[in-house]
């Protein structure tokens, strides 16, 4: 009685593909959903490299199926979003029943030639710890750009991240960067005597580990690594809490950047 979408990974970088599995359940308690048979429909710039439509079999009361498909860009489209459409029919009892789904799928270009900070590329999956992950700014409260400038020991920064533990977010490079650098460290809002940071920040390269800080404070530490990401399709960066709780833990990545292409 319902078809729902779902797309691994969740964005779709040009030249590269992602798989589309639609879910069909049969939840109306109906003796036979009969053949189920549905349509991918890409939008203008996306193709269906498998066969746009699929079938399949019966379906129980309760049963669910599911079906796949894949999809590329078609060269280099510019950044948005792409819907992706099914359209089905199941028939039971010599009816048809027509089902519907819609996913919206972020569409990410990989960045161009030359050196880029993270704030000016799109994001993909961001989570932050205590409101959004800002551009340009410290963390402030639940808000969006409520922070203020980025701050670590005494020195600002006008390029960078900021965030608080637990966050993650990750930035599509399709292979075309060599190099990732940061500072990253707690913003100084969060050096008072009364209070306690502590968080470790992690980089990671298609889900591997490529480097992870050691614990970062109040004191006077700091992590600047610059690492290898070539061949690299998903950079993300991670801040992870190390208390119990993730209070204080304001943290900037500042002069995060990738060099790309060349």
């Amino acid at each position: 009685d319902g078809v729902s979408l779902e797309a691994d990974p969740s964005y779709l970088g040009t030249g590269a593909s992602l798989t589309v599995t639609a879910t069909v359940r049969n939840g109306n308690g109906l003796s036979d959903a009969g053949t189920v048979t549905a349509t991918l429909l890409p939008p203008p710039g996306v193709t269906v490299t498998s066969p746009r439509t699929a079938t399949t079999g019966p379906l129980a009361p309760g049963a669910s199926a599911t079906l796949t498909w894949t999809v590329r860009t078609d060269g280099d489209p510019a950044a948005g979003t792409a819907r992706l459409r099914v359209s089905a029919e199941a028939v039971h009892s010599g009816r048809a029943t027509p089902l519907a789904a819609v996913l919206d799928v972020p569409v990410v270009a990989a960045p161009k030639p030359g050196t880029h900070y993270l704030s000016d590329l799109p994001f993909l999956d961001a989570r932050g710890g205590h409101g959004p992950i800002e551009r340009d700014m410290s963390n402030g409260e639940q808000a969006a750009g409520d922070g203020h400038t980025l701050t670590m020991l005494g020195r600002t920064y006008d390029k960078g991240l900021g965030t608080n533990s637990d966050a993650t977010v990750s930035f599509y490079l399709g292979v075309q960067c060599s190099s990732f650098s940061v500072v990253a460290g707690i913003d100084d809002d969060m050096r008072g005597a009364t209070k306690d940071p502590r968080v470790t920040v992690s980089v990671l390269g298609d889900g591997k580990l490529l480097g992870r800080s050691s614990e970062l404070n109040k004191t006077d530490t700091l992590w600047e690594p610059t690492l290898d990401v070539s061949g690299v399709k998903l950079l993300t960066l991670t801040v992870d809490k190390v208390k119990d709780v993730n209070w204080f833990d304001h943290t900037d990545l500042a002069d995060a950047k990738v060099v790309c292409g060349g």
